[in-house]
């Protein structure tokens, strides 16, 4: 519709002209694609996503600033101020992305019934 428009139909010309084009299965199939196409390009790979990590991680406090795409605005007394994300969450994100972290078994005893088993999580 904005097309019609930007080429100087009027409202409700644009929006019927818009329409018809939509119902074009070859038009409408080639708008998904291309938008597709466009939500892929914003997305962040695996690696960059490590990256992003890494880079919060190893941000040195001095390179804080309102241009450095790593730091998130916080409010302050004195006003909107640069801040990094926070490093201890970051390197558990990467811990859990990478698999770092290890696999840990957890027992829980039940007792010889369920009914026994619900009154020790109940009593706890």
């Amino acid at each position: 519709m904005e097309a019609y428009k930007l080429a100087g139909y009027k409202n409700s010309s644009a929006k019927a002209n818009a329409t018809r084009l939509m119902e074009n299965d070859g038009i409408s199939s080639r708008i998904a694609e291309l938008r597709a196409q466009q939500s892929a390009k914003a997305e962040l790979s695996r690696d960059q996503f490590r990256q992003f990590l890494v880079d919060i991680i190893q941000a040195k406090p001095e390179q804080a600033s309102m241009q450095n795409p790593l730091c998130e605005i916080a409010m302050t007394k004195k006003g909107p101020a640069p801040v990094f994300p926070d490093k201890l969450g970051a390197a558990v994100q990467l811990a859990k992305l990478t698999g770092w972290n290890s696999v840990e078994k957890v027992s829980i005893e039940a007792g010889d019934t369920l009914s026994a088993f619900l009154r020790q999580v109940v009593a706890k």
